[in-house]
């Protein structure tokens, strides 16, 4: 026994697993946000509006924290996420409740801090939304918007993907 000798290689195993599983978060991070560019709804948004969002989604690795950030710092973001108005999903967003009634939204325009005029009827709103378009807007009535989960459905749908690629990258060490 007295010829046994060890020889510790943690801190090279360790940083190999490091430096795989940082180049992992790039790969796969980058991976969902093109997934999110691809899965972006096409209703409720101008070509401009899809166009702005689609070209937002990116992915931020912080390779120090070993962490990978994906998403868009649009708020547009949000309502393409969890919807808006009536239709927003108050279980997934921190029940953050949508407005419950109809207004007018003009295309192009920046939502207004201050309070907007609501409607008591989906009519109501698109009369007013018909005169704005005969004075040149570009107006919509609505109640709001349908969540899309654009980043949930990119990263359900890259996930067994990069677990896959995670296992054998890991596999092949040694």
């Amino acid at each position: 026994m007295a010829n046994v000798e060890f020889h510790d290689f943690s801190a090279q195993v360790k940083q190999e697993l490091e430096s795989i599983g940082v180049a992992w978060l790039h790969t796969w991070g980058n991976e969902i946000a093109a997934q999110a560019k691809r899965t972006v709804s096409t209703v409720g948004w101008t070509n401009g509006e899809r166009t702005a969002l689609r070209d937002s989604y990116d992915c931020v690795v912080d390779d120090a924290q070993k962490v990978a950030r994906v998403g868009t710092s649009l708020e547009q973001g949000f309502w393409e996420e969890f919807g808006t108005g009536e239709h927003a999903d108050t279980s997934k967003n921190g029940g953050r409740e949508g407005r419950k009634d109809w207004w007018v939204y003009v295309a192009g325009q920046e939502p207004s801090d201050k309070e907007s005029t609501h409607y008591q009827t989906r009519e109501e709103a698109e009369a007013v939304a018909t005169s704005m378009r005969a004075e040149g807007f570009d107006a919509y009535a609505t109640n709001g918007r349908d969540p899309n989960y654009t980043l949930e459905k990119s990263f359900i749908t890259v996930k067994p993907k990069a677990i896959r690629d995670l296992e054998n990258k890991t596999k092949g060490m040694g």
